[in-house]
């Protein structure tokens, strides 16, 4: 691959973040539908403020074929010295629990360690997010801690993990799957991700 991050997959694109994004975003925000950090949702002015606080770069994932907005993912809280941000990924009710997704997660990690000089990026995930990609660990990314019990998911407890995904497998492995996907044609939008891990 050449020095400039693709920002287009199989099936789905990096965009800036629409108006259309930004207020679907709060509306599910407002409501408790989507876990806002902090209380950035209160008002629709603090939601726009907590859009970009602390936030280092962020997208908004774009269904190629219907042009519809899918997401966000944003890398925040960075540390340049130790080297490191944590990446977060808010999809839309209609696109949770299909894999391809998280076409956008690979494209959009190895956009930031194009851009930024890091050596991590975590994120964290519940059971059911773990169960949906959980393909990917080990190949693409690390389990580096568990918090047993911490997430409370539709009335139930869950598990809290904390996933990494380095430079390397970057430049390794998630190379490798953007160079497959920009190949592949497009199949049937239940296509996973999460199987070609």
């Amino acid at each position: 691959m050449g020095d400039k991050a693709p920002l287009v997959g199989r099936r789905t694109g990096l965009v800036p973040p629409t108006a259309e994004l930004v207020e679907r975003l709060y509306r599910l925000a407002a409501v408790g539908d989507i876990p806002w950090p902090g209380h950035g949702a209160s008002t629709p002015m603090a939601f726009q403020e907590s859009l970009w606080a602390d936030v280092l770069v962020q997208f908004g994932i774009e269904d190629l074929r219907s042009g519809r907005p899918v997401g966000l993912l944003r890398a925040e809280r960075a540390n340049f010295f130790h080297g490191y941000a944590h990446l977060s990924m808010f999809v839309l009710p209609e696109f949770r629990m299909q894999g391809w997704p998280l076409e956008a997660a690979v494209l959009f990690g190895n956009y930031v360690f194009r851009r930024y000089n890091l050596e991590h990026l975590y994120a964290e995930a519940g059971d059911t997010e773990l169960e949906q990609y959980g393909s990917g660990k080990g190949s693409l990314f690390e389990v580096e801690a568990t918090f047993r019990d911490r997430l409370l998911v539709n009335g139930e407890r869950e598990n809290q993990y904390v996933l990494t995904f380095t430079r390397e497998r970057a430049f390794t492995v998630g190379a490798a799957l953007i160079e497959r996907l920009a190949r592949s044609p497009a199949t049937a939008s239940n296509g996973s991700l999460s199987q070609r891990f």
